[in-house]
C-alpha cells in the first residue's frame, strides 16, 4: 500500500483537529433565555431552536419567545409575555449576551437567583 504524501496526511490531520475542536465547542457553549414572565424560568434552547431563531439578536429572540410560548406552553406555564409591566428575558448564546431590558428584573433575578 502506498503512503500518502505529507501534504495530505497533514490536512488530513488538520481536519481532524478541526472537526475535534468544533464539537467540544459545540458542547461547551451553553444557550438559554431566563424568563420572568407571570412565572420565572430558565429554557436551555436546542440547536433547532436557535436555528429558528436566525441571528441572535433581542429583536429574533423576543420574536421566537412569543410564537414558542403560544406555540408550545400554550399560555398555561408562563402566560403571555408581557402580562405584568416588568416581564423580561435575558439570553445568552455563546459569547453573546442580550441583557435584561429593565435593570429592576435583573437585580430581582440575581437576588433570586445568585449563582445563575
Amino acid at each position: 500500500m502506498a503512503k500518502a504524501p505529507p501534504i495530505a496526511t497533514g490536512r488530513l490531520t488538520l481536519l481532524r483537529l478541526f472537526s475535534t475542536l468544533l464539537a467540544i465547542t459545540l458542547i461547551i457553549m451553553r444557550a438559554y433565555i431566563d424568563i420572568k414572565g407571570v412565572a420565572i424560568d430558565r429554557h436551555e434552547l436546542t440547536d433547532s431552536e436557535l436555528q429558528e431563531i436566525g441571528e441572535f439578536t433581542r429583536e429574533n429572540v423576543l420574536r421566537w419567545l412569543k410564537a414558542w410560548l403560544r406555540k408550545d406552553c400554550n399560555g398555561v406555564f408562563w402566560g403571555a409575555l408581557n402580562y405584568f409591566d416588568d416581564d423580561d428575558f435575558h439570553a445568552v448564546c455563546g459569547d453573546i449576551d442580550i441583557p435584561w431590558a429593565n435593570e429592576d428584573t435583573k437585580r430581582k433575578w440575581d437576588e433570586r437567583f445568585p449563582n445563575c
